[in-house]
């Protein structure tokens, strides 16, 4: 036998039927052996992006036509297997890449034996992903063909050229990606790169960008700003705009105007937007990537802040707002945000510190717990996430609430005349506003009438079929027309309120009783809030472990922190700080032969408060505190009175009488006692000298002689 029939490739086209058939041996056909045929040669096929399967045709036909390299090898036709699903994706990741994933399963299956794309880098262009597949082929002997050639990933030689292909592809993706990025980088430095501008501007086919030429869109664009300085929250501004029915314009790519309803999404967008500042901007958003627990790697992007901005180019274009403007515009946002170190938006709870009250302890925000709608308290956080012994309770937002309200009246009654004529001025502002935005909607809609007019006219009559949408397109301009002009005129019926002179004086004089506007039923929770966060930047609570002072700093706009105590409720009367001198006073009172109604007056009159601030002292709760006086006395003395105070029954059984007969002698004035409030018992007073006329008295009662009514006089 001749040296080309002992071949390899000659002894497996004899073997197989298949190859027999086969007339050309293509060049590294000595690697393929009969295991590789008993499975399925898999052609791949990828392209970037759609765009290049539209423009570039011929690397699509090229790698369709794969199939007949694999039939040329000795596959039959019936076992190629085309995976053309990830055309049109980038081969940077695998994730959403299901056709590379159907490839990895089948090698890992082992139901493949030859691979073919025409080129490595259309399998990956990442070196994780490229060294999975071709481990697996080297596990499962499964060869890799592209255009250069046939390589086994078990042979070491193969196997070094497939990682600098791997290599190269990474490699090469990076190298456009870096040519691209310097390209977009150079015209971004220069202000020149535009890929759209947010609506209030137009970019003119130049490359210029300028403010939009219609004039009513350039007012709802400064509308938007000027809600946003008054109103603090963009979800307030998209109710002030709605409230007034005033939309939002937007153009599209061919530059026709359309008007929207305002959404929280459109004014934050806008809001956040620096170009309305007049600054060019490029880079605000950087690329994250991200790794959940199953090893899957996301990428996402965020903003930054200003400060890492890639380009920044002040005063490029005309600005509706100043950069001064914007910043302030970007630190309130930020603090509307509900996070640990801001205050948030303030919303519709009766506790007027939310967002406001941070603990002087560990420094963080107070939360607020609502048990009722009106029952409010505050609680430091440090309590429930920090494994801690030590004491970090929360207390009342009434009292707190009261306390800081009443500062803060105090602190406004100066400027309340000002603040009145301001009020004034900014409703009247706000209505000629309203007037222009009403006035510019029916100058729009006049317009719109007049063009469907003009194109009703311009058509033949006898074409019915573009008349009858012309006619109705002309109907409708004509009923927005009315509705304009039907707006304009309510306004102007509308009485503006001008005020006299006794008008301002009434004014001047509720004015001045802010407490009285404050306390209003028409005052709401949420407008209380925004005044304490004009004047008030912050509020300190220091808790005592014990007693019931609370140390409270209030921190004012400008830096001025005042100082005040704050006695808040606690549950039980031995927590109050004058607990002692409730006692004292209560058994004093008591001592004296006063009532409990009598008594309850007094301690109130004296300032004294019952536990968790529920009000003032009545009768009944005086009677409810006289045990403890019982137990405070049995503490003092446990063992009982002694001489020469003498108990009833001992002073009885001293004298050899009856309890009865004594006491009557004391109600009669002859002998000295005192009964006392907590428990009724009768304290006696008997020294030496008054024990013997006692005994006297007792020896003449005896006898039946009369005995006069003087205590210190003599028997007769």
């Amino acid at each position: 036998m001749s040296a080309v029939e002992r071949s390899p490739v000659t002894s497996r086209k004899a073997r197989s039927p298949v190859l027999a058939s086969t007339t050309a041996v293509p060049w590294g056909s000595s690697k393929t052996r009969p295991c590789h045929f008993q499975h399925k040669a898999n052609v791949y096929m990828r392209q970037s992006n759609p765009l290049q399967m539209v423009e570039n045709g011929e690397s699509l036909a090229r790698q369709y036509a794969l199939r007949d390299r694999a039939v040329d090898l000795g596959w039959p036709a019936s076992n190629v297997v085309v995976i053309d699903q990830d055309l049109g994706l980038s081969g940077r990741g695998s994730e959403d890449r299901h056709g590379f994933q159907r490839l990895l399963a089948d090698v890992a299956q082992d139901r493949v034996g030859l691979v073919l794309a025409l080129e490595m880098s259309r399998l990956a262009r990442n070196s994780r992903d490229w060294h999975n597949l071709f481990d697996l082929c080297a596990v499962r002997d499964v060869l890799l063909v592209d255009e250069d050639g046939i390589y086994d990933p078990s042979d070491i030689n193969d196997r070094l050229i497939l990682g600098m292909k791997g290599v190269m592809s990474e490699m090469e993706l990076h190298v456009m990606k870096l040519r691209l990025e310097r390209g977009r980088r150079n015209k971004a430095e220069r202000g020149e790169l535009f890929h759209s501008v947010p609506w209030g501007y137009v970019l003119l086919p130049d490359g210029a960008v300028t403010l939009d030429p219609d004039e009513q869109v350039r007012a709802a664009v400064q509308r938007l700003f000027d809600a946003f300085l008054e109103l603090g929250t963009a979800y307030a501004v998209v109710r002030d705009l709605r409230r007034h029915d005033v939309k939002l314009p937007k153009r599209d790519s061919a530059g026709q105007l359309a008007w929207r309803t305002a959404t929280v999404t459109i004014v934050s967008t806008a809001l956040h937007h620096p170009l309305y500042a007049g600054a060019y901007s490029w880079g605000r958003r950087q690329t994250q990537t991200h790794v959940d627990p199953t090893g899957r790697m996301t990428q996402g992007r965020h903003h930054c802040p200003s400060e890492e901005w890639t380009v920044l180019l002040h005063d490029r274009v005309a600005a509706y707002i100043t950069w001064e403007q914007y910043l302030a515009n970007q630190s309130l946002m930020l603090e509307n945000q509900r996070r640990p170190i801001t205050k948030g938006t303030p919303g519709g709870g009766s506790a007027l510190l939310a967002g406001l009250l941070f603990c002087g302890r560990c420094g963080r925000k107070m939360l607020v717990e609502y048990r009722t709608i009106r029952q409010g308290r505050y609680s430091c956080t440090r309590r429930r996430f920090a494994a801690t012994d030590e004491v970090y309770g929360g207390l009342p937002a009434r009292g707190l609430d009261e306390l800081v309200t009443q500062q803060l009246l105090q602190a406004l009654s100066p400027a309340a005349i000002e603040l009145s004529l301001c009020a004034i001025e900014h409703a009247s502002e706000q209505r000629r506003q309203h007037g222009t935005q009403l006035r510019q909607n029916l100058e729009r809609a006049t317009y719109e009438v007049e063009r469907a007019e003009r194109q009703y006219q311009a058509i033949e009559p006898e074409n019915r079929l573009v008349a009858r949408t012309l006619e109705a397109n002309w109907e409708a301009a004509l009923k927005h027309q009315s509705a304009a002009q039907d707006a304009c005129d309510r306004l102007e019926h509308e009485e503006l309120i001008k005020l006299g002179a006794v008008e301002r004086c009434v004014l001047e004089a509720l004015s001045h009783d802010i407490p009285m506007l404050w306390h209003a039923p028409e005052t709401t929770a949420g407008e209380r809030k925004e005044m304490l966060r004009c004047l008030i930047e912050r509020v300190e609570v220091t808790r005592r472990s014990t007693g019931q002072q609370t140390a409270v700093a209030i921190r004012w706009a400008g830096g001025f922190e005042s100082r005040h105590e704050l006695c808040r409720a606690v549950f039980a009367y031995e927590q109050l700080d004058n607990y002692e001198e409730l006692l004292a006073r209560l058994g004093a009172r008591r001592g004296a032969g006063w009532r409990a109604p009598r008594i309850a007056e007094q301690l109130n009159a004296e300032g004294f408060r019952t536990p968790k601030q529920r009000g003032a002292f009545t009768a009944d709760v005086v009677r409810s505190l006289f045990p403890r006086l019982a137990g405070q006395a049995e503490g003092e003395n446990a063992s009982g009175p002694q001489p020469p105070r003498w108990s009833a029954d001992a002073l009885a059984e001293r004298l050899g009488i009856r309890v009865k007969k004594l006491k009557d002698w004391v109600r009669c004035g002859w002998v000295q006692a005192l009964e006392r409030p907590f428990d009724g018992v009768w304290i006696l007073h008997a020294d030496e000298r008054e024990l013997k006329r006692l005994e006297c008295r007792v020896a003449l009662s005896r006898k039946g002689r009369h005995y006069p009514a003087d205590l210190d006089g003599e028997p007769v």
